[in-house]
């Protein structure tokens, strides 16, 4: 079991770069977000780890065709492209230090169990 956890466990390094648009359309599900933008079809996602992190006021004010600002931490496996800070109309719904915290603590704990198992 600790090798499979071990092996499971990874951490990649934040790259953060800015993304701006407009949502196009949206998915909210039980611990994650799905946000995609007008003329592009790449598909920007608040995974598990990070969504505790996210101010649930963000979901009074995500829409469809509302400019949101975006920080990329990476694109991941599966092709999607975690966000790291999600800004709506110059406030912060989730803050890229959180996010990074999160993924790390996340990564931290896998390799502790991993040992002890």
């Amino acid at each position: 079991m600790g090798i499979l956890i071990k092996s499971l466990g990874t951490f990649s390094n934040y790259e953060n770069y800015e993304i701006t648009g407009v949502v196009e359309k949206y998915f909210i599900g039980e611990d994650t977000v799905e946000i995609y933008l007008k003329d592009d079809k790449r598909l920007y996602y608040i995974n598990n780890i990070v969504y505790d992190a996210l101010d649930g006021d963000v979901y009074h004010v995500l829409n469809e065709n509302t400019k949101i600002n975006l920080r990329i931490a990476h694109q991941d496996e599966y092709d999607r492209y975690k966000v790291s800070q999600l800004e709506i109309d110059g406030k912060i719904y989730l803050y890229m230090d959180a996010s990074e915290q999160a993924e790390y603590s996340n990564y931290r704990d896998c390799m502790i169990t991993s040992w002890v198992l």
